[in-house]
């Protein structure tokens, strides 16, 4: 992967060139950061709602053992 970088550098690519190069012979998986665009915006929201219903379930189970003890 380093000689075809270096390889393509010589041959006059920029970094958007070569990124798109590898992208589209090895798929996403070969960037650490997948674009944020299509079916790849699922992979950075579904943690935060997960996240997000775990803490409120959390909440409400709090607000309801509270109403209870009361």
């Amino acid at each position: 992967m380093k000689d075809t970088i270096k390889k393509k550098i010589e041959e006059g690519y920029d970094e958007k060139e070569i990124k798109s190069y590898f992208i589209s012979r090895y798929g996403e998986s070969v960037i650490a950061y997948p674009t944020f665009q299509g079916f790849n915006i699922v992979a950075y929201l579904i943690p935060v709602l997960l996240i997000t219903l775990g803490l409120g379930i959390l909440g409400f189970y709090i607000k309801k053992d509270k109403k209870i003890s009361e």
